[in-house]
Order: C-alpha cells, then structure tokens, then sequence
C-alpha cells in the first residue's frame, strides 16, 4: 500500500536530516564513512547496471541493506533536544529523553508490526484461488463464446468503459468448463483501437496461473480478473473493441471461437473509449439542438454535383449530456417536392464512435458520402439532417417542432 512508502519515507528523511545534523556537530564516529562509501559503491554500481539494460530492478540494492540500516540507526539518535544547546527544564528533559527513546524504537516496531502482518494482508489475497460460481445467472454481459467446445466465455464485466493513453483498463472474464480438459490454455486479451491497430495486449495463465484449465471442473464458473495496460500512443478519442480468446503455448495456435448458433467468429466481447482531445475545426458554424442531446454546431457540403456522383457531407456536433443511447444520423437529399432521391442512414463516423461514448462537451467530426442518382433531373435539392433511435425509429425534436434541419442546398447539373 502507499501509505507504508510514505511512513518509510518519512523516517529515511529524518534519518538523513539526523545525519547531518550528527556531521555538523562532528558526533559521527569516523567508522561509519565504511558503510556510506559501501551504500555509494552500490548505488553507482545500480545507476551503471540500469544504464546498460531496459529496467530497473530496485532489489539489486539489498547487499546494502546492513549499511543503511546502520546510517538510519545513527541519523534517528541524533535528535535529542539538549544538544541545542537549549536550557529545559528536567521535567522536559526527561520527557524529550523519553521520546527520543520512543522515536528510535518506533523504526524496529513499525517494521516488525507489518511483517507480521504481511503474510495475511497482502500476501494471502494476492494468492487465493479465483472466484467460482455455480451457475450463470449473476454473470453479467452474457456473449456465450465457446473455443474449440472445451471452455466457454460466458460474459464480462468492464468496470469502466473509458481509459487514457498509458493507463491500464480493467477487465473481468466469466469462464466455464465445456469439459474436463487435458491442457493448461492461455488467456489473451487485445486491445485494438478504430483502424485495427493493437493498442493493448496481455497474455497469461487463468487466475493469475493459480488456477490452470486442467483444473476447472465442468459447470463451474470461474471469475478472471484482469488490468490490461494500454499503449502512450493511442490515439484519441476514439473507440476500439476487446477481443478475449485462449491459445495453446506449443505449438503456438488460438483456440476457434465460436457463437452460440456454432459459427466460426472474431471473439470480439466488449468496446472501449481511448481518451483524447478533439482538435476539430468547425466549418460554417451553425446551433441546431436535438433533444437537448447533441447538437450540430456546423456543416460543410458542395454546392453543386454531377448526375451519378458522391457527395461529401460532414458534420460537426457537439454533445451536451451523457447518452445512453446509440442514435442514428440521416442525410437526405430531398427535392422541391419534399421526396428523399438520396440518402444516407449511419451511426456517426459510420458507426466507429457511437453516441454513448461521447463525452459532454466534446465535438465530433462526422462524415457521410451520398450517392446522385444518374437519372435525377438537374435543379436544386436540399440536403436534409435528422437524429433517430435506431431501435424504434423515434427522431430527436429540434428546436421549433421539426425533426430535421435544411442544413444546404446543391445544385445538381448533368
């Protein structure tokens, strides 16, 4: 925990500040330069060591545990009040005798007190055997992935759905027996942000390796918790998605996932948000709130396209609250008579960052590509834009009743 490095920081700056104090008054025995010259030999050695290699390994300083202890004994005796120089009276100095007393032996106890403690606090926990479950109804996110038909996925809990660059995003995986099994598989978890790219992996044995698959007993559930680091450049915001499957070591070979129907998939089980700041630059800036949800707070199209070409059509919006809710955008090309000739109907960015991964304030760059019809007749058209649930088709109101706003005209020549 950090609070015992704060307390043993504690004590090795007052052990620092005792020694100077001790070589100010001269009152260090001459000896004790044997086990500081010892401590500074290790010290440079560990620089020279960590210098060559790509970690840094704090234990290699044990050999000059001895020294250290001896230099912090020597800086903790040095307070004592009457050595100042300070006339107290006996009563305080027997009480300050008493605490410097007090202050030396507070050292040994702290540390004899939580190694004592240690086999039961921090040691036990971290080995016990993972979780297990009985049944499946308390096991949230169900996905009912099977690999190989030996052990299933039966869901997933993601405490959080939202991870900065260079931090860890944490994971736990329901797990079943199909079957006894004969070999100890792997987990592996990969993380891949928008364009595919792997931005986080880790690999390793169930349950911290204290519970190896030739263990599980078929039925049971077996709760597997993870925290998988997250790469510094990730790029954000964004969203990306988890895939969790096992894999045998030698030879190296992932286990075939498959659906609950037995098709053959990509075990895909959850989507995540890569934190980040939205360096969007606005176009022709514009205030439309839908359902005080997100608003469209500016638009970029062309103002004019030939018969049989694609149009681009972007769009800026800005969230104003949490959304729960994945909507649907529509862009409709819609003639002088109201009729829709063109269209496109998509989640924003073509579905690769939902509504509900939206943070408020934040502004989304959104575009969408509508094909002209060749046999549409040449004139203007107006580009229409609305915001629908894509479950029950209910449009988010715009401000004044409607349920889409004009957001351009075009003009469409041969």
């Amino acid at each position: 925990p950090d609070w015992v490095y704060v307390i043993l920081d504690l004590f090795t700056g007052l052990a620092v500040i005792g020694l100077l104090i001790g070589i100010a008054r001269r009152a260090l025995p001459r000896l004790l330069a044997l086990p500081a010259l010892w401590l500074a030999l290790i010290v440079v050695l560990l620089i020279r060591w960590t210098l060559l290699t790509f970690a840094s390994q704090g234990r290699l300083i044990f050999p000059a545990i001895s020294a250290v202890a001896i230099l912090m004994a020597y800086g903790l005796g040095q307070f004592r009040i009457s050595d100042f120089g300070f006339q107290i009276a006996p009563v305080i100095a027997r009480f300050t005798s008493h605490a410097s007393r007090m202050t030396q032996f507070a050292l040994p106890a702290f540390l004899f007190g939580f190694s004592a403690l240690t086999p039961f606090a921090l040691i036990a926990p971290a080995y016990a055997l993972p979780a297990r479950l009985s049944g499946d109804a308390a096991v949230p996110n169900p996905v009912h992935i099977t690999f190989d038909n030996q052990a299933e996925l039966v869901g997933y809990t993601l405490p959080q759905k939202s991870v900065a660059p260079g931090g860890e995003l944490p994971l736990t995986i329901y797990w079943r027996a199909v079957t006894r099994m004969t070999e100890d598989y792997s987990v592996y978890i990969r993380l891949y942000d928008s364009t595919g790219a792997v931005v986080g992996r880790w690999d390793a044995f169930p349950g911290g390796g204290l519970y190896p698959t030739r263990l599980w007993q078929p039925g049971e559930i077996i709760v597997d918790q993870y925290r998988v680091p997250v790469t510094f450049d990730a790029p954000g915001p964004g969203v990306g998605r988890i895939e969790v499957g096992l894999f045998r070591r030698l030879p190296l070979q992932d286990l075939t996932a498959r659906d609950p129907a037995g098709r053959t998939i990509t075990p895909t089980v959850a989507r995540f948000k890569i934190a980040g700041v939205s360096n969007v630059k606005i176009e022709n800036p514009v205030t439309y709130n839908f359902g005080d949800k997100m608003a469209l707070v500016g638009y970029s199209a062309p103002g004019t396209a030939a018969l049989g070409s694609e149009i681009s059509v972007k769009l800026f919006w800005r969230s104003l609250v949490v959304m729960n809710e994945d909507y649907t955008v529509f862009v409709h090309l819609v003639d002088a008579d109201g009729k829709t000739v063109a269209q496109k109907d998509a989640p924003p960015q073509s579905g690769a960052y939902p509504t509900s991964f939206w943070d408020v304030g934040e502004v989304i760059e959104d575009e969408h590509v509508l094909a002209i019809p060749r046999d549409l007749p040449p004139g203007n058209y107006t580009i229409d834009v609305g915001i629908y649930r894509a479950s029950d088709d209910t449009r988010l109101p715009v401000q004044g009743g409607s349920t889409h706003v004009v957001v351009a005209t075009v003009r469409v020549i041969q």
